[in-house]
């Protein structure tokens, strides 16, 4: 963001001051001198509270070098540093295995301890929130050192979707969503069979989706900007206008609103510009049903009330990145979900997270899906799959053509062309192809899914069912 405008702000000589490590460096002036903001600089003698945010990531090997030479700048500049009081937050700081035990000088904690310079050791106090000691009487007595576990909120549900294979995650994922957004069937425990699930909906009084705001998270830049094409498709969103206003074709065949909730789909990650990653968050926050495809760029510092759920598509690199993603949800009070989709490459890397933030896996609820729902949404994905792959290439090779065109032009050539009418009917040969494979997705995303063997019933059928059930 512009250091001029906020030299302009810090002008006005506010009582608190909030920014990043790299741009504190640069508006003391120890960058660039250009980038000095006197007001700041001459500031710091008047410091009388240090904080420390996402602690565990500001001592992490080679992040944010500028730290050491701004606390080295404040110790020198402050008129009282006895007054200083300096505030460590972090969620995950404790999950270093060394600290656990009470090694000195453990990892992180101690890195970041030897930075800081304390008054006095007696004035040091500690707030752990992390953990919780599960202790018995017996084992105090003995002296028997506790067990660390990391404490998320009591109102955070643990969820694990299984998946046969890698390929078969994002039918999985379709199931969840249309259930959600579209079908209205609930997700249930594992236990009981078909016959209870049918029970189960005649006892309904409503199918109404679920909805809310729900976070995606995946590993790759370009795994986040093609999940949000396939899943913007697939669940009808606005958005879906962008990906096929590439070929110069919006929501063809589109008869009415589709069924469910009006959600969009939105994507986020680190090589989006500062503005437009604000603007996608602030568009986020006013949507009551969304899903936010994104990296671990979002993983942290971003407080989005009422988010319903945060789905790990992709496992984390480690717990701590576990812990951050689902700190998204169940904020506050409120509840949320955190859902694991597991393949059997992830299992042991899935077991460690759980292990080291002291997650008993009869705590993590298995989810089950219905064979006529798999199959619905394999199609249904699939189609959204390959509608979004012809699109791109479609759009590609029609880009290639232009820019073709163009250079010939420049250079006053002539390039061969078939007749007006055999190239108008190329160039609409593709979009045809294309209307009827998005018609299919539609036709397939509207209809709910059917238990095999099921007959469809006529209008005339199903209002006499509903006239004998009165």
């Amino acid at each position: 963001m512009s250091t001029q405008k906020q030299k302009r702000l810090l002008r006005r000589k506010p009582a608190v001051v909030v920014g990043t490590p790299g741009r504190i460096f640069a508006l003391l002036g120890m960058g660039e001198e250009d980038d000095k903001c006197e007001w700041l600089r001459e500031g710091l003698k008047n410091v009388r509270h240090l904080v420390l945010d996402e602690a565990d990531r500001l001592v992490e090997s080679g992040h944010f070098k500028e730290l050491d030479k701004i606390l080295e700048l404040l110790y020198q500049s402050i008129d009282r540093p006895q007054q200083l009081q300096t505030f460590v937050f972090s969620a995950t700081l404790t999950l270093d295995p060394r600290a656990q035990r009470g090694e000195e000088g453990a990892g992180k904690v101690g890195a970041l301890m030897s930075r800081l310079k304390f008054r006095e050791s007696r004035a040091v106090f500690t707030v752990d929130l992390t953990k919780e000691t599960n202790q018995s009487r017996d084992e105090e007595k003995e002296d028997i050192p506790a067990t660390p576990r990391a404490k998320l909120p009591e109102t955070l549900e643990f969820k694990e979707l299984v998946c046969s294979s890698d390929k078969d995650k994002e039918a999985l994922l379709a199931v969840w969503l249309l259930r959600r957004f579209r079908w209205g069937l609930p997700l249930r425990p594992q236990g009981g069979g078909y016959a209870s699930r049918v029970l189960a909906e005649t006892q309904k009084t409503s199918t109404t989706p679920v909805g809310g705001r729900v976070i995606l998270f995946v590993n790759a830049i370009s795994y986040v900007q093609r999940l949000s094409s396939v899943l913007s498709l697939l669940l009808e969103s606005s958005s879906a206008n962008k990906v096929l206003a590439r070929i110069k074709m919006s929501n063809p065949g589109n008869q009415g609103a589709p069924p469910g909730l009006s959600v969009d789909v939105l994507d986020l990650h680190s090589k989006m510009r500062q503005k437009d990653r604000l603007k996608r968050i602030e568009r986020f926050r006013k949507l009551k049903d969304a899903v936010l495809v994104c990296t671990d760029i979002a993983a942290r510092g971003l407080d989005v009330p009422d988010v319903s759920a945060v789905i790990h598509f992709q496992a984390p690199r480690g717990s701590e990145i576990f812990v951050h993603r689902s700190g998204r949800t169940a904020r506050a009070g409120r509840g949320g979900q955190s859902i694991a989709f597991v393949s059997p490459s992830d299992v042991t890397h899935w077991n460690k997270v759980y292990k080291s933030i002291g997650i008993a896996k009869e705590e993590v609820e298995k989810l089950e899906l219905f064979p006529e729902e798999i199959s619905a949404a394999k199609e249904a994905s699939r189609l959204a799959a390959d509608l979004e792959k012809k699109v791109h290439q479609t759009a590609k090779q029609s880009n290639e053509n232009n820019w073709l065109k163009k250079a010939a032009q420049e250079a006053d050539l002539l390039l061969e062309e078939d007749d007006d009418t055999a190239e108008m009917g190329k160039q609409k040969a593709p979009h045809r192809a294309l209307w009827g494979l998005f018609q299919q997705m539609q036709e397939r995303l509207r209809r709910p899914p059917r238990p095999s063997g099921a007959v469809r019933l006529s209008k005339k059928q199903r209002m006499k069912v509903i006239r004998r059930g009165r």
